[in-house]
């Protein structure tokens, strides 16, 4: 055979070799944006999440399965969040209104509808813009007036909140207090930068940029009330797939996945 039919042969060998048995290359992105999340939990219906985003890749809509809780409609001005809407049943419920200082920090937080305040929280900032302490003034029931009931402090190790004194009062007087510990990993928490540190400041989430691994209660004489424990599953970006929240007596609270897309859901 002719040297150079040879040469064609083992070329086209190789050709067929790569086409067949290489694998094609996973797509690394810059920045990966929160799909969707599929979670489930004890003595409760399977829950979906789902997250759209507007022009400016900043999330506008989250939406949940969950009756018990929630849609939000988020609104921003100068690339900044400035308002939250809570919708169930497509109607709107209430709304947060976010004032910033003069640093651009989120200065207070109110929450009201169309009749009244329901309550308003008042934030202080260390010079690394980490929340240190937050007043929370409701609504009482009593002379429908906001009323002080709700002081909270917390500590800092690297950008992840560490420890959080939680202390609530009546007329003025305290009545308990309540410790939490936190820990976290060094990897990336997958929900939007936004709607997750709106959630940190109105409470349902942690002061963190990375992912939770153990969180202690104590009462306050120290004593443990309850332990969680926080295990993930990491994609190779080092972005949280799975979250699953196990209690003290490793029962399985809650198991959370999460999608994760290179394009923002738009809407």
């Amino acid at each position: 055979m002719h040297k150079n039919s040879i040469y064609l042969l083992v070329l086209l060998s190789l050709l067929l070799s790569c086409s067949d048995d290489s694998e094609i290359p996973v797509a690394i992105c810059q920045t990966k944006y929160l799909a969707k999340v599929n979670y489930t939990q004890q003595n409760a219906s399977p829950v979906e999440e789902t997250f759209n985003y507007n022009d400016q890749n900043f999330v506008s809509k989250y939406t949940t399965t969950d009756i018990t809780w929630y849609n939000f409609s988020l609104y921003y001005q100068d690339k900044k969040l400035n308002k939250v809407d809570l919708e169930a049943h497509s109607v709107v419920n209430f709304t947060f209104y976010i004032t910033y200082n003069a640093n651009s920090i989120i200065e207070y937080i109110t929450r009201k509808n169309s009749e009244k305040t329901f309550d308003s929280l008042i934030f202080t900032h260390d010079n690394q813009g980490h929340v240190i302490k937050r007043d929370t003034y409701g609504l009482s029931s009593a002379s429908q007036k906001l009323e002080f009931f709700k002081s909270e402090n917390f500590e800092y190790l690297g950008q992840n909140v560490k420890k959080s004194i939680y202390k609530t009062y009546s007329g003025g007087n305290l009545i308990s207090t309540y410790i939490q510990n936190f820990e976290f990993d060094t990897k990336i928490q997958p929900y939007p930068k936004e709607y997750y540190t709106f959630l940190a400041y109105i409470g349902r989430s942690f002061f963190s940029t990375n992912n939770i691994t153990k969180l202690d209660s104590f009462d306050e004489k120290g004593n443990i009330i309850s332990t969680q424990t926080y295990n993930h599953t990491y994609d190779n970006e080092n972005y949280a797939t799975q979250e699953i929240i196990k209690r003290e007596n490793n029962d399985i609270a809650r198991t959370s996945n999460f999608t994760l897309s290179c394009e923002p859901p738009l809407k």
